[in-house]
Formats: structure tokens, C-alpha cells, sequence
């Protein structure tokens, strides 16, 4: 039997520079887009791994520690097989990678669903296994508070997904789609369905840059 081929693709939002990532280790790689053909340090590879249900923030320190003080020569490697979890936690999880110095590799290892999408989606770069599958949907909750209190906090929440998902799914997810998920509805995508909306969010992106630059 033929081994199946694992699929790497880049972030659509990311530069070209940050797509291009080499496999870290340590030691030295030449790179030739300098001036002048010079060696440079590779740095250190890190690996997290988001197995199981995301919890609390609390349950995140030392992986957000990592892509805290990873350099710019560093590489990071978030592996997910998650049915999601705590909004809280995945938020900070999120501006860890959107602030990290080093390229944060996203692999997707089995099911990655709700919270799970949006940790994918803000890496750098995304590696695709044979048989992943992705599920996102809207966010689910449960409390004793009084019901103008829970009114209030489902109004709140809704419109945290709403700035969540719109600055992390799209273009990958459409707007439409986004609307449809808040609204309760769940989307499915398996490993070949999420290479063809990464490869047109790419070209929605690099299409949208170029009439910004036509107006210049």
C-alpha cells in the first residue's frame, strides 16, 4: 500500500518570507535572498501538543511561555487533534501565535474542531495529515447566572465568535458561512476540502492586495 502524502501549505494572511520555513534544528542554514550569501543560526525546534479538550488559560502557561521567548530563528510546532474547548484559554493561545517571533507551524493530526480552527488557522504554516478532519461551529456554554445576566453574556460571547471568527476563518470560511455557524450550524471539512479553501483564500487575499495597490 502507497503511503499517503501529508500536505504543507502556508497562511493566506502571512508574507511569502514567513511561509518559507525550513525544518528546524539545530545548526545553520545559508540563505541566498541576502545581500551577500551568508550563514545564519536556525535556531531551536519546539513542539506543543494540543491533545484532548482545551481547558483553562491556567493549562497554557508553558506552551504560551514557549512562543513567548522563541526567536525569530526558532521554529514552533503546535500539533491538534482537539474537540475544542475554553474560549478564554484559546484567545490567549492565539495572540501568543500572532505575537511570536519564530514561524509557528500548525499540524493537523486527527480532528480538529470548534476552538481547535482558529488555533490552526493563525499559524504561519499548516501541514495537512491524510485523514484530518475540521468542525466549527458556535460556542456552547452553561451556567447557574440569573436569566438578564445569561441574556447578557450570550450577547457578549456572540459577539466575541463573531471578532474571533471573522479575524481567524476568513477567507478560509467565507462571511456567509461565518454568519451560518453563529446562527447554530455546523461545518464539516476533511484534509482535501481544507487545501482547496486555504488555496482560494490565497488567491481571495493576493487578489485583494493587488486592487488595494491599483488605488495607490
Amino acid at each position: 500500500m502507497d503511503k499517503v502524502e501529508t500536505i504543507v501549505v502556508g497562511n493566506p494572511h502571512k508574507t511569502t518570507n514567513e511561509q518559507e520555513s525550513t525544518q528546524a534544528n539545530n545548526g545553520y542554514v545559508v540563505q541566498d535572498n541576502q545581500p551577500k550569501l551568508a550563514a545564519v543560526p536556525l535556531g531551536i525546534l519546539y513542539k506543543v501538543y494540543i491533545y484532548g479538550l482545551i481547558e483553562d488559560p491556567y493549562s497554557f502557561v508553558e506552551a504560551i511561555d514557549v512562543l513567548n521567548n522563541a526567536s525569530e530563528h526558532d521554529r514552533v510546532e503546535v500539533h491538534l487533534a482537539t474537540p475544542g474547548g475554553c474560549v478564554d484559554a484559546t484567545i490567549a493561545f492565539i495572540y501568543a501565535i500572532n505575537t511570536c517571533k519564530a514561524t509557528v507551524v500548525g499540524f493537523a493530526e486527527a480532528t480538529v474542531a470548534s476552538a481547535g480552527v482558529p488555533i490552526f488557522l493563525s499559524c504561519d504554516s499548516y501541514v495537512l495529515t491524510p485523514y484530518c478532519t475540521f468542525m466549527v461551529h458556535d460556542g456552547s456554554f452553561g451556567s447557574m447566572q440569573k436569566t438578564n445576566e445569561h441574556f447578557k453574556h450570550i450577547v457578549s460571547i456572540r459577539k466575541l465568535l463573531k471578532k474571533l471568527y471573522e479575524e481567524t476563518l476568513y477567507p478560509v470560511f467565507d462571511h456567509g458561512e461565518i454568519e451560518e455557524v453563529l446562527d447554530g450550524k455546523d461545518i464539516y471539512v476533511d484534509s482535501e476540502e481544507m487545501l482547496e479553501r486555504i488555496n482560494n483564500a490565497v488567491e481571495i487575499i493576493n487578489n485583494q492586495k493587488a486592487e488595494e495597490n491599483e488605488t495607490e
